[in-house]
């Protein structure tokens, strides 16, 4: 059984500062501002929050919103990243075909699949985005 938090006690972040900020930008583009304040609402302090994010700018990848809208990425050495291909037409149920493949090439895939079995190691951001981007490279 959890324990209810009492209103005046602190929430416990889970996480570092840095996890928790790059998880967020991971769902979607934060300003600095919006970023302080989420990770404020988390409980980190105000020192941490501001170190975390000089660090994150620090490692030199840039976004720029173009006069279009569309947003653009740029590595450290001021190197655009390669916009992402739209995916190739299938034809039948994704969902389907994903998962008869999946069966003929033994794979078994469940909730905890994709759980990383990280050891607090640095993130090295850019050794991920070229592997999580397919033209990165």
């Amino acid at each position: 059984m959890q324990r209810r938090r009492a209103d005046d006690e602190e929430p416990r972040p889970r996480g570092s500062a840095r996890l928790v900020a790059l998880r967020l930008l991971g769902r979607r583009d934060y300003t600095r501002e919006e970023l302080r304040r989420k990770l404020s609402d988390r409980g980190f302090p105000h020192d941490e929050i501001d170190s975390t994010l000089d660090r994150l700018h620090e490692e030199g990848f840039q976004v720029e919103r173009q006069p279009d809208g569309e947003l653009e990425f740029r590595r450290p050495n001021g190197e655009p990243l390669p916009e992402v291909p739209a995916p190739l037409p299938m034809v039948g149920d994704p969902i389907a075909i994903l998962r008869t493949r999946h069966e003929a090439d033994g794979l078994a895939l469940h909730a905890r699949t994709a759980t990383p079995s990280w050891l607090g190691k640095p993130l090295d951001v850019g050794y991920a985005v070229d592997v999580l981007h397919p033209l990165a490279q």
